[in-house]
């Protein structure tokens, strides 16, 4: 199953920069997509597990803004 990390962000041209496979806490795996979409490839060993990733924004004024985001999921 797909989910979204940019589903309850606002912003214009949001993109994730971590892309790719992801290593979890506990040993798990993701696939991160530029649009935000992501899927668990292997489940962490526990209970819960987190990852992190960077987002971008374009902003129409030409400036650029990243933000690091940590995500838990149990």
């Amino acid at each position: 199953k797909y989910n979204n990390v940019l589903n309850n962000d606002i912003g214009r041209d949001l993109k994730v920069q971590s892309v790719g496979v992801i290593k979890t806490t506990n040993g798990g795996k993701v696939r991160m997509y530029s649009d935000g979409y992501f899927i668990i490839l292997k489940k962490p060993c526990g209970n819960c597990a987190s990852f992190t990733y960077t987002v971008r924004e374009d902003n129409k004024w030409g400036k650029t803004d990243t933000g690091c985001v940590k995500l838990i999921f149990c």
